[in-house]
């Protein structure tokens, strides 16, 4: 039996673009993705023995004092700073600071010097 050999038959090139993206810019594909953001009001330090001991009612001091500005951290990266409020009994945040990206921290965890 013999393979029966013929002429690939291509529809014609076009020069108009199939398909345009809607976004003008790479940043702007973005703007639909979800990010979760995370206000630290503070932290503290506790040995095994106090952990173990925690009950319901037990107090954590924090490091920070009441009415301070809170970080505000991006993926576990500080970003910014602000302020906790109450509106229409939940707790919001507003926005004191964003830091420039100079002072963000680099890959791997560092800080950036500069």
């Amino acid at each position: 039996m013999q393979a029966k050999i013929s002429k690939v038959v291509f529809s014609p090139f076009s020069t108009e673009k199939a398909w345009e993206p809607k976004a003008t810019t790479a940043l702007e594909l973005l703007h639909g993705v979800t990010l979760e953001v995370t206000a630290l009001l503070g932290e503290a330090t506790l040995t095994v023995q106090e952990l173990l001991e925690l009950r319901e009612g037990s107090v954590i001091r924090l490091d920070r004092v009441a009415g301070e500005a809170v970080d505000l951290l991006l993926d576990g990266q500080k970003f910014g700073r602000g302020e906790v409020m109450v509106l229409n009994e939940r707790f919001v945040v507003r926005v004191l600071q964003v830091f420039p990206p100079q002072e963000l921290k680099g890959e791997g965890g560092e800080e950036k010097s500069g």
